[in-house]
């Protein structure tokens, strides 16, 4: 039920990011920003990882008010309702880049912006490999191991929340040290980790997040499906 509840006030908040960001002042407090300040500051791009929230587009307004953040999205299958989303986002966010657009995300990294990315969706096993999520096989991508590899970015976990009375919210926005040894020799490895980080910020407001995106859609030999 929260699920839901959060997944409606979620449209609300991404309204009023849209068309009254003036409602979210006072309410946004953040800790560890310095964590993309100081590697922006040695010339080094930044890809943050994040998670597939109902804040989505609340919370890349509320991160806007702190620093420049671009963000990596898919087209919507709608155009009208693409054109709708482009345009409102177009006003949050410093640059859109297509998910598919690998060397335009290069590109950006390599110039030192800061881009919200999140890897916790199921693309299947041609774009990433079996690793643990709540403990639990998943369909990890492995696609920011090449990202940060040639861009010689920094990978820093980004995590934004509402908390308080639902009657007057606030939001925290959560920036953690740099990923160490991000890419490693094992993706494998690599995937763990980043599901880890994804478990972590998921254990803090657990139904914020938009748990109908089918994450175990890829089911491994012996094992039922879910869905």
């Amino acid at each position: 039920k929260q699920v839901f509840v959060d997944m409606m006030l979620g449209i609300f908040e991404t309204l009023n990011a849209w068309y009254k960001p003036y409602w979210f002042k006072n309410r946004v407090t953040i800790e560890g920003l310095e964590h993309i300040t100081n590697a922006q500051a040695q010339g080094k791009g930044v890809l943050l990882l994040g998670t597939h929230s109902t804040l989505l587009d609340a919370g890349g307004y509320v991160c806007a008010q702190y620093f420049e953040p671009d963000v990596v999205y898919r087209p919507q299958n709608n155009p009208l309702l693409d054109m709708l989303i482009y345009r409102c986002r177009g006003t949050i966010y410093k640059a859109q880049i297509d998910h598919d657009d690998m060397r335009g995300l290069i590109r950006h990294l390599k110039e030192g912006d800061a881009i919200w990315y999140s890897p916790d969706q199921d693309f299947g096993l041609k774009q990433g490999v079996m690793a643990p999520f709540f403990g639990v096989p998943a369909a990890t991508v492995t696609a920011h191991r090449r990202l940060l590899k040639i861009s010689k970015a920094v990978a820093v976990p980004l995590y934004f929340y509402r908390h308080g009375d639902v009657q007057n919210p606030k939001y925290h926005i959560l920036i953690e040290p740099a990923v160490d040894n991000m890419p490693s020799e094992d993706e494998v490895d690599d995937a763990t980790r980043v599901n880890k980080i994804i478990e972590n910020q998921l254990r803090i407001a657990p139904t914020q997040y938009m748990w109908f995106h089918r994450r175990f859609k890829t089911r491994p030999e012996g094992y039922e499906e879910i869905y």
